[in-house]
């Protein structure tokens, strides 16, 4: 499994360079004659952690390029579910509104609220 990782990402970045689009193909038709390029796909039991070394590929060729790498809207889409979660699970859990509802009224009230933060 090691192995067939290492050529598909090795397959991978010498497609995305570019200086040697197919020098993969070559290398192996120099040391393994005949050698047809095929597609090459990670192993199935790590197929995100391919994944994941496509995507950090992709964005070297891309930054290389000097094209747009959408940096500051994928880090605003991040901390947006980031938030988003963190309210979820902060302010809606129970034991959060239990621990600053200090009447034990059933409502927090702004000054609970802010004393409780």
């Amino acid at each position: 499994n090691d192995v067939l990782m290492f050529l598909f990402l090795l397959q991978y970045c010498f497609d995305v360079s570019m200086e040697s689009v197919n020098g993969f193909a070559r290398v192996m038709q120099k040391l393994c004659p005949p050698f047809q390029k095929g597609e090459l796909f990670p192993p199935l039991n790590a197929v995100h952690a391919g994944a994941v070394c496509m995507g950090l590929l992709d964005r070297g060729h891309r930054t290389a390029k000097g094209q747009d790498t959408f940096l500051a809207m994928e880090a605003a889409e991040f901390n947006e579910v980031v938030m988003t979660r963190l309210e979820e699970k902060f302010f809606l859990s129970p034991k959060i509104f239990e621990g600053m509802d200090e009447d034990q009224s059933g409502e927090l009230s702004i000054d609970e609220f802010v004393e409780g933060m």
